[in-house]
């Protein structure tokens, strides 16, 4: 199950509407390209198209630019089991994390000729790409987020997460389309 999670995956539904905060007057997130891509280093990273701009009634009052958000987070596996028994269990190989970097990249959107595991290897270790990128840290308050497998094989995972139990539902999908 471990080595089924790490990987790039397309998000194709979310049961909590929270996480379309950033659908707004300024700015619209790409739901048909919001990626999660778990590397086996200990990172996750939550990458999207977004689009800022100003449009009111018929009017463009500021033109839609596109941009990429991404979020990286440091991940552990808890209550680890490599039993094929267990696979999606809930409760065992659980992604703990905290997000430790997040960034914008102006004037972009994420390719569509290269793999998402080297686009966010670049994120990672290319100055140019992460311009624009700022850190940020967050207060200890309480426990870090979960990830929990209900279901996965190698082309769908069903995902639980945080306290709520919201459900997400991803594809694995090697490109941005």
């Amino acid at each position: 199950e471990i080595e089924l999670t790490i990987g790039p995956w397309l998000g194709i539904w979310y049961e909590n509407p929270r996480f379309i905060v950033y659908d707004g007057a300024f700015v619209k997130t790409d739901r048909n390209n919001t990626y999660q891509v778990i590397r086996d280093d200990g990172f996750v990273y939550n990458v999207a198209n977004l689009e800022f701009g100003l449009s009111f009634l018929f009017f463009n009052l500021l033109p839609r630019r596109p941009f990429v958000n991404w979020i990286q987070g440091a991940y552990e596996i808890v209550n680890a089991s490599n039993h094929s028994t267990t696979c999606g269990q809930e409760g065992l190989n659980v992604v703990s994390f905290n997000f430790v970097k997040t960034g914008i990249i102006r004037r972009s959107s994420i390719p569509t000729d290269v793999a998402l595991t080297s686009y966010v290897d670049d994120l990672d270790s290319n100055g140019e790409i992460i311009r624009g990128g700022f850190d940020v840290s967050f207060p200890d308050i309480g426990s870090p987020a979960r990830l929990s497998n209900l279901f996965i094989d190698d082309e769908l995972r069903v995902t639980r997460a945080g306290d709520d139990g919201s459900i997400f539902v991803m594809l694995r999908q090697e490109f941005a389309t």
